[in-house]
């Protein structure tokens, strides 16, 4: 079979199936098959927030700060502290972000809590060397309800304080 009957072939199948639209209409339009929750909570600093870092997992709050900013929230609200408060049930995946420094040979924890509990299966574990700036991503699904809090918390194995470069949380719903 020569390449032109291919080509109309193709053409004819994409024409059937509607991904080909023929005529003078220009204003389309794509609605989305199921309502979609998503949200995002992000931090930029290119000279770092200090922020105190103990044994137990604390919210990160450098949301709030001037550098910071929650972009897209469907689904979800923002309240002061880095919280998201969910307004819908369903399952989210969800992905993180953060770099920062902090003190020689102490093991950073960062993961996903909701109302406050740590959602082990988001957490991540990364120890840095002297003045290293390390980055620690995650992910994982969670599942939500009406009115849960959704946050990133960080803890050191010890105590420290620690400089917070950038974080980032997104959540995109899939059931």
């Amino acid at each position: 079979m020569n390449a032109t009957i291919k080509c109309l072939i193709n053409f004819i199948f994409l024409l059937v199936c509607g991904l080909i639209v023929v005529g003078t209409e220009t204003n389309y339009s794509w609605v989305r098959p199921m309502p979609v929750g998503y949200a995002d909570m992000w931090f930029h600093n290119d000279t770092g927030l200090s922020s105190s870092i103990p044994a137990t997992y604390v919210n990160i709050t450098v949301f709030d700060n001037s550098t910071s900013g929650h972009s897209y929230l469907d689904g979800f609200n923002y309240s002061v502290g880095g919280k998201l408060v969910a307004k819908s049930s369903g399952i989210y995946q969800v992905t993180y972000l953060a770099s920062g420094k902090g003190t020689n040979n102490h093991e950073y924890h960062l993961g996903i809590a909701i109302n406050g509990v740590m959602q082990y299966n988001t957490n991540n574990h990364v120890i840095g060397g002297v003045n290293d700036q390390v980055l620690m991503p995650g992910g994982g699904f969670i599942t939500v309800v009406p009115d849960d809090v959704i946050t990133l918390q960080i803890k050191d194995a010890l105590t420290s304080v620690g400089t917070i470069y950038i974080a980032n949380v997104n959540l995109v719903k899939i059931k």
